[in-house]
């Protein structure tokens, strides 16, 4: 039996998590052949544990295993004769839908809660950390008081946040900062606002977030895996020419 129509024989013994991992193989089965149990944790939400516990009860030894019939699957499965999946197309299609949807409405509203900030904290874990330095750069170049933070120093916010704060989260799916944004609701001073940034409209954070900006993670079927920190770049670079350059 495929590892496919596994997957489906045992969606009825299914948890909330192994429901998860099956949404996530149906819809980036690219993006589980190439990516690393720690991506997909800081991504998704999923744990190592999680990902062989599924994989175990499809009768596979552990993940490798899993990993690797996902991987023969997709060299079986005939290729497409149009380029509607190819790497190209799917970037091509979520530039143009960014286009359609960050009008400057969007970004001059970004900008605004950005440039009235009195202090803004930047943060994202593991690799979109990497768009929270992209971030910080961009407005010390501004003139911005700003600093950006590890995940496992920005829990000391509370010690020096400054009134008329905003924290930027740079978050693709995990619920990794849901301690963090539980003590901020505790907060009774200097209280930062919050700017989720995520490419997810599902994101668990969202609905604990003063302001939400979904970027597009557009899918086709067999489509590639786009790197999230492509948006997040784009993002941040669109962003930029809507900020006043702040007094030195």
């Amino acid at each position: 039996m495929d590892v496919m129509e596994k997957m489906e024989a045992a969606k009825p013994k299914y948890t909330k998590t192994d429901y998860k991992i099956y949404e996530l193989v149906k819809t980036e089965p690219q993006y589980i052949t190439r990516a690393s149990t720690a991506a997909i944790t800081e991504d998704y939400g999923l744990s190592q544990a999680a990902l062989t516990r599924f994989s175990q009860r499809l009768g596979y030894n552990g993940y490798n295993e899993f990993k690797y019939e996902i991987s023969r699957h997709l060299h079986k499965a005939p290729i497409a004769k149009n380029t509607e999946s190819s790497p190209m197309e799917v970037y091509r299609k979520n530039f143009r839908y960014f286009e359609e949807v960050y009008q400057r409405e969007t970004c001059q509203e970004a900008a605004d809660l950005i440039s009235q900030a009195s202090r803004v904290y930047i943060t994202g874990y593991h690799r979109s950390y990497l768009a929270a330095e992209l971030m910080n750069y961009n407005l010390l170049d501004f003139c911005y008081d700003s600093m950006c933070l590890r995940a496992d120093e920005i829990f000391k916010i509370d010690a020096f946040s400054k009134e008329g704060s905003l924290l930027i989260i740079f978050s693709v799916s995990n619920p990794t900062y849901a301690d963090l944004i539980s003590e901020i609701e505790r907060m009774k001073k200097k209280k930062p606002k919050i700017m989720l940034v995520t490419l997810s409209e599902k994101h668990p954070l969202s609905k604990r977030s003063d302001y939400v900006y979904v970027l597009p993670n557009l899918k086709t079927e067999g489509a590639q895996y786009m790197e999230p920190m492509v948006m997040f770049s784009l993002f941040i670079h669109t962003l930029m020419p809507y900020l006043t350059i702040k007094n030195e």
